[in-house]
């Protein structure tokens, strides 16, 4: 697991209690820093399992642990961990301070809220099936939720999912880059995967999913990128 800041812009809309059940959204978890640890109040759209039940103490359990700098051991860690990281600020209801990570799972994409400053609700742990979520948000952008691709700069097989900043990777099948796009276009057809799609998720991965290199609209057929190369009106500047 990993506690990482928000990859998409359209990540901080979803850190409120009215989530979007077509996106995914399972439920959330109202949570207080008390004397005898944590206090939570869950609020789940889904019926509860023991598997969301074992998915959620994991999750609270790295979140505590220093692999995550212990945001949930207790409110002070939490502040001293939030004070100066502007850009991970969300909006929130009266222009009150809000912070928001995420931690994805191959099954869940968790979202953090914390707000240290509310004695009533000092964090909110924010439930979604990942590959819902993610689906739904990379159809709005003209993408899939995952495709097989090659790293431009290694020429090695890569895996990627929409709004890592990471892709699995197969360095055991070499560096032979044309073989290597001949496999991701084989394995990408089946679902329809366009050679602008798959260089946009390549490149987003790298430079960032809120950046014009993910937008497939901006490849040619070839999937070589054009800044001012729009596929659905022409060129435009």
């Amino acid at each position: 697991m990993t506690l990482e800041s928000l990859k998409l812009w359209a990540e901080k809309d979803l850190l409120m209690d009215d989530g979007k059940t077509e996106y995914g959204f399972v439920g959330y978890y109202k949570g207080l820093f008390a004397d005898n640890g944590l206090v939570f109040a869950p609020v789940l759209l889904q019926p509860d399992s023991m598997e969301l039940q074992a998915a959620f103490s994991m999750l609270t359990r790295f979140l505590q642990s220093e692999d995550a700098y212990g945001i949930l051991l207790d409110k002070l860690r939490m502040e001293t961990f939030c004070r100066d990281r502007l850009h991970d600020h969300i909006p929130y209801s009266f222009n009150r301070e809000c912070w928001g990570f995420r931690v994805l799972t191959d099954r869940y994409a968790w979202y953090l809220a914390c707000t240290p400053w509310n004695e009533k609700r000092q964090f909110t742990v924010y439930c979604y099936d990942r590959t819902a979520l993610m689906t739904a948000l990379a159809s709005m952008r003209g993408l899939p939720e995952s495709c097989y691709g090659v790293l431009p700069f290694t020429g090695e097989r890569i895996r990627i999912r929409f709004g890592e900043d990471r892709y699995e990777d197969f360095p055991q099948y070499g560096a032979d880059q044309v073989a290597n796009r001949q496999y991701a276009e084989d394995q990408n057809a089946p679902f329809g995967i366009t050679p602008q799609q798959m260089a946009a998720m390549e490149n987003g991965a790298i430079y960032g999913w809120d950046t014009p290199m993910a937008d497939p609209k901006h490849y040619d057929e070839g999937g070589h990128y054009h800044p001012y190369l729009d596929t659905k009106g022409g060129k435009s500047r």
